[in-house]
């Protein structure tokens, strides 16, 4: 709203815009304003009343007569609250203009509350005058007296330069809350590191076609050709492509968050590795290695310094390291925040690049071992340590390559600030009847040699077959939990619904690494009947 002479405004949140209306009523001193709220609305007059000047007392009655006239017009319509600087007091006599409010109140039943404190507001600067002379004044019979929580009536403060003190008055009341949109702020690329040529060719390209499809209308027209130019435009801007630049260091072990290829390569390669070793007779260790917090404990100027020596150098270094340079955190608990907490190891969790940079942070450990030429193969292919992002197995022939490629893990991961935690850490003998095997050891700490161990969510044994009737209880159990939600055959969701859900949620589950495994006929009819007996709702599942 404008400003008012003197001083008069009324400002509100963004959030609220659509419960406000500002009224034209008014003059240089007074500002109105509509304000839609439960079943009658609020029509609030904010005056700053004259008070130094030769015709103070005229001027001062002629602005009580333009809020007349205001509470006349909408005291039908309205809840009507009338608030500023008085200049006149309703606890005192000694001024003409304290007459003058008091009586104007008296003849239209406006006044102060009982909620509202007797104090002071106004301090003037030769330190020997004050008053209480801001109010929120009401109607007599009006209905918003009820609906006050409280009226405050601020102490004086340092910072404040004003000579009055806020007075705020707090309703109970409900308002349309609308969330304000989200701003788009559309960045200027710098038009002399753009391709030219890519701008060029994308609007000679489908200019034509768009010149084909014009209908004559001027607005439409100019509102494709904007299209066609903001597309060229993005076209032309430079790509940095941070993900096909660590393609190109990425090491083959490493399977995961790697775009065309599945995690479950990885445990594929362990399956074929277990079955080479069967077939040739030869002992194979499986370890899995349990890697604590690997994300969280991840060191800045360690990951910074390692893409750095991978080539990641000029601008695309800085924008990765000013990403994490100076960042914070805060923690919110029970509405209330923490101060600002700064981060300085970890990476962000579900951020686009945060995969990328800790396979770049943990590929050393595997370019070592690939190196070293310790571990198993699979004819003349090494598959030493089949990986998923921090999920590692090693996979070895003897005791000897097992603690040669624990203690390269053991090396890197001390100097990277990574943490393998030895007692959770597992390993498998496939083939070891006639083996002379010796203890394995990950700082000083022995290796617990198992009968099972999990690796990528996968049960690996010494038999190296699936247990189906576990899958089997799994999908099973599966079908329980979903029967809360309506996964019911009788008072539940229609059969089309259950079977959608059962094949989306129970069936993967059931069978989720079944393709890397070696099923013989036997089992895998005992998954296929297994399977079967499991459609909750429709005998269509069984297809």
């Amino acid at each position: 709203m404008k400003r008012g002479y003197g001083g008069v405004a009324i400002i509100w949140k963004k959030e609220i815009n659509e419960n406000i209306k500002e009224l034209i009523d008014g003059g240089n001193r007074i500002q109105a304003i509509h304000i839609q709220q439960g079943d009658k609305p609020i029509c609030l007059i904010n005056v700053y009343m004259p008070s130094d000047s030769k015709n103070a007392d005229i001027e001062y009655k002629d602005t009580l007569a333009q809020i007349d006239e205001m509470i006349e017009k909408y005291k039908d319509t309205h809840e009507i609250i009338v608030c500023g600087d008085m200049n006149g007091s309703l606890d005192r006599s000694s001024t003409p203009h304290d007459k003058i409010l008091k009586t104007f109140c008296k003849e239209k039943c406006i006044g102060n509350t009982e909620k509202c404190p007797v104090k002071e507001t106004f301090y003037h600067q030769n330190g020997m005058s004050k008053g209480q002379i801001d109010y929120f004044l009401f109607k007599s019979n009006s209905e918003i007296i009820n609906k006050i929580r409280q009226i405050d009536v601020l102490d004086t403060d340092p910072e404040n330069t004003s000579d009055h003190v806020p007075v705020i008055l707090t309703l109970n009341s409900q308002l349309k809350k609308v969330r304000e949109k989200a701003t788009t702020i559309i960045a200027k690329p710098k038009w002399t590191d753009c391709d030219h040529q890519i701008y060029k060719e994308v609007i000679n390209k489908d200019l034509p076609k768009l010149m084909q499809k014009s209908k004559g209308i001027i607005e439409q027209d100019i509102r494709n050709l904007e299209k066609l130019l903001h597309k060229a435009g993005e076209a032309a801007i430079p790509k940095i492509e941070f993900d096909s630049v660590f393609n190109n260091i990425q090491n083959s072990l490493q399977r995961g968050f790697t775009e065309g290829v599945s995690s479950l390569c990885a445990a594929f390669l362990t399956s074929e590795a277990i079955e080479e070793s069967k077939k040739l007779k030869i002992l194979l260790i499986l370890i899995t290695l349990d890697a604590e917090k690997a994300f969280d404990k991840l060191n800045h100027e360690i990951l910074f310094n390692k893409l750095y020596h991978y080539g990641i150098k000029g601008k695309l270094w800085i924008l990765l390291r000013n990403l994490y340079k100076g960042m914070s955190i805060k923690v919110k608990w029970e509405g209330q925040c923490t101060e600002d907490v700064m981060v300085l190891q970890g990476i962000q969790q579900g951020a686009k690049l945060s995969t990328t940079l800790y396979k770049c942070y943990n590929n050393v450990i595997l370019d070592s071992i690939l190196k070293s030429g310790l571990g198993a193969c699979i004819g003349d292919i090494q598959v030493p340590a089949p990986t998923c992002a921090d999920d590692i197995a090693v996979l070895a022939n003897s005791t000897a390559d097992a603690q040669g490629i624990l203690d390269i893990v053991q090396h890197h991961t001390s100097r990277d600030l990574v943490k393998i935690n030895p007692t959770k850490s597992e390993a498998v003998l496939y083939n070891a009847k006639s083996s002379n095997i010796s203890t394995l050891q990950f700082e000083d700490n022995d290796i617990n040699i198992t009968n099972e161990t999990k690796h990528l969510g996968i049960k690996r044994n010494e038999q190296n077959r699936a247990n189906i009737s576990e899958r089997i209880r799994t999908g099973r159990a599966t079908i329980y939990s979903l029967l809360g939600a309506g996964l019911h055959v009788r008072r539940g969701f229609s059969p089309m619904v259950a079977y959608k859900l059962w094949r989306t949620y129970a069936v993967p589950r059931s069978i989720y690494g079944l393709e890397v495994m070696n099923l013989t006929c036997k089992r895998k009819g005992y998954a296929r009947t297994g399977r079967e007996k499991n459609p909750p709702t429709n005998s269509r599942a069984s297809k």
